[in-house]
C-alpha cells in the first residue's frame, strides 16, 4: 500500500482499535496466478507469537485453496471512516477534489483449519467469533445438537493467520492548514461523519 510521509499512522498509535471499530475485511489472496477476493468479519487475538487474526469463509469458497504455507501472502483490507473532500472548503479552491480515509492492511499466512483435521480448533473459531459479534448467541450455538453442528461446521472452512506486517494509513489532511482542515471537520460533521471529523482534528495535536 502506497502511504505518503505526512497520511502514515503515528508511531504512538495501536491499528487494533480500528480493526476493532470496523472487522469487515476485504481478503485478498492469489490462486493460481489471480487474484482471489472474499469479505468476511475478522476477529484479531493475541497468542505467544503475536496477534493472529481468525475468521472463516464457506467451504465452497475458492479462497482458502490459496492458504498453503509455500503460496504468496493473503492481505486482510480494513476501511474505516471515509468521505469526499470538496475543494470548495479551503480557503484555496484552485485545488483537487479528494477523499480522506483510514485504512489498516495486514499480511500474512492464513493457515486453515478443517473440521475433520482439527475439530476443535474450529470451534475454538467458531466461538470466539460469536463472543465478538454476538455473545447472546453463544449459549444456544454450543447447546445444538452435535449432529446440526457438525453439519454447520463441515461447511466452513476456518483459518489463523499470524500476522507478519502491517500498513496503515490515516489520510486527514494533515497537509492542509488548520483553518481547512477545521473547516472540512465542520462540514463532515455537519454530514453525520463526527467520528472522521474528530480523527482529523485528533491527528493535528
Amino acid at each position: 500500500m502506497y502511504i505518503p510521509r505526512k497520511f502514515k499512522l503515528r508511531a504512538d498509535c495501536d491499528w487494533l482499535p480500528d480493526v476493532i471499530a470496523n472487522p469487515f475485511a476485504t481478503v485478498v489472496s492469489q490462486l493460481d496466478k489471480t487474484p482471489c477476493v472474499c469479505h468476511i468479519p475478522i476477529v484479531i487475538t493475541d497468542s505467544e507469537i503475536g496477534r493472529i487474526a481468525i475468521g472463516h469463509v464457506s467451504c465452497e469458497n475458492p479462497s482458502w485453496k490459496s492458504w498453503v504455507p509455500d503460496a504468496s501472502q493473503s492481505c486482510l483490507i480494513f476501511t474505516g471512516p471515509h468521505a469526499y473532500v470538496s475543494p470548495m472548503t479551503y480557503q484555496d479552491a484552485i485545488q483537487v477534489p479528494t477523499w480522506n480515509y483510514i485504512a489498516v492492511h495486514l499480511k500474512g499466512h492464513p493457515v486453515p483449519v478443517h473440521f475433520d483435521e482439527n475439530p476443535d480448533e474450529l470451534h475454538m473459531i467458531m466461538d470466539t467469533l460469536i463472543t465478538q459479534f454476538e455473545p447472546d448467541y453463544l449459549p444456544v450455538w454450543r447447546s445444538l445438537d452435535i449432529v446440526n453442528q457438525e453439519k454447520l461446521l463441515r461447511g466452513i472452512v476456518g483459518f489463523k493467520m499470524p500476522i507478519s506486517d502491517v500498513k496503515c494509513v490515516e489520510k486527514l489532511s494533515q497537509n492542509r492548514t488548520q483553518r481547512d482542515a477545521e473547516a472540512i471537520a465542520d462540514v463532515l460533521d455537519a454530514a453525520g461523519q463526527s467520528a472522521l471529523a474528530s480523527r482529523m482534528l485528533e491527528v493535528r495535536k
